[in-house]
């Protein structure tokens, strides 16, 4: 919404339960009561950006964007909408950005995007997507692909991405996928694989990250821990910066788990059953400067000297654990430290020697922890 504000070229009204969105000097784009979209006026040039979430719209009159050539982001998301037919999209050949998320889409005309040729941005999450018709990707400019929770389950075909040598963005997160390709990906730059049936290693081919040469961000959720003993994914160590995982099971971390990952900046270890964490676990990870070790109930200690090679490191999230002490000299060697949020544990006193060698400003977040503090600086 706070975009609808800032725009001036579309804004907002509506009388009884029909609503109209204005989109420049001369287009007005009607909800009818019954939930239809239509337009009146005819698109000028100043018809750019065109906002039409939540309005309650179940279908699309397919004359409504005829005209709109210089309509350069459209968002139809939160809607009702269950089909995208022919030639809805013929005529806004400018677009950029095209947001159909949340609506109830179950089909889409293999031709509706065929001469979206500027398109860089395709938004189809929370859907209700069961196939992925080779013939609607096949718009060579596209850089961001979202395809999350849909009911997606078939495997996806080699020739899929075949067209999309321009995708550097995909997230399948929740997608019921079988199985994915890889050489039509060579170039991601952010992978996100969350909660799907990829999650079994079989659902990932053989060397699959390998043909991903400039990854820089994978997101894994309820994926196996072992998954992470996989060559190929090591072999991302040249490039990846940021690793997300969630729900991965990890109870007892393998020393040297990450040893290979010598370039990450960003790791988020969330709800993945860590009991135990070697003292040598971040040793090798000394561009870290974000490291979030969260949700993980069972994790009651840690050993002493964990992050004294992050020296980098300027925020620090052991939140939602179940810590009950912390060693002696604990933050000695994290001399950028800004940030440190252990709330949510259950710690019952901070020893003074914890913090008695920083000498920078930290913000320290202690919510729900039983705490009596034992320094005089406190």
């Amino acid at each position: 919404m706070l975009l609808l504000l800032l725009l001036p070229s579309c804004c907002v009204s509506w009388a009884g339960a029909e609503q109209s969105v204005q989109c420049g000097a001369t287009a007005t784009f009607i909800v009818s009561d019954s939930g239809v979209l239509s337009r009146q006026g005819a698109c000028g040039t100043d018809c750019t950006y065109l906002y039409l979430f939540s309005k309650s719209i179940n279908s699309v009159n397919v004359s409504a964007f005829q005209g709109c050539t210089s309509l350069r982001s459209l968002s139809l998301s939160f809607n009702y909408l269950t089909s995208i037919p022919s030639g809805l999209f013929e005529e806004t050949s400018a677009l950029w950005t095209l947001d159909l998320s949340y609506n109830k889409i179950s089909s889409i005309a293999s031709d509706a995007f065929v001469n979206l040729h500027s398109l860089s941005s395709l938004n189809l999450a929370s859907n209700k997507l069961t196939m992925l018709p080779e013939e609607i990707f096949n718009i060579t400019t596209l850089s961001f692909l979202t395809l999350d929770s849909n009911e997606i389950v078939s495997s996806v075909p080699q020739q899929f991405f075949q067209k999309l040598t321009e995708l550097i963005y995909l997230s399948l997160d929740t997608a019921m996928l079988s199985s994915i390709p890889s050489s039509t990906l060579m170039s991601l730059r952010s992978l996100s694989l969350n909660n799907n049936s990829l999650s079994g290693q079989s659902g990932v081919e053989e060397n699959f990250f390998d043909k991903l040469v400039v990854l820089r961000s994978l997101t894994l959720d309820n994926f196996d821990g072992s998954f992470l003993q996989r060559a190929d994914l090591k072999n991302l160590s040249d490039t990846l910066d940021s690793l997300s995982l969630y729900d991965v099971a990890l109870s007892s971390i393998q020393e040297g788990l990450f040893d290979s990952f010598v370039r990450l900046t960003r790791l988020f270890l969330l709800d993945c059953q860590v009991e135990r964490l070697p003292a040598s676990t971040f040793d090798k990870l000394t561009e870290l400067t974000y490291l979030s070790i969260s949700m993980n109930d069972k994790l009651q200690s840690l050993p002493a000297g964990i992050f004294d090679k992050l020296t980098k490191l300027t925020t620090l999230s052991l939140d939602w654990n179940g810590l009950t002490s912390l060693p002696m000299g604990f933050f000695d060697k994290l001399s950028n430290l800004e940030d440190l949020d252990l709330s949510f544990n259950r710690l019952a006193y901070l020893p003074a020697i914890a913090f008695m060698n920083q000498t920078q400003t930290v913000q320290i977040d202690l919510m729900y922890n039983d705490i009596t503090c034992y320094h005089q600086a406190w």
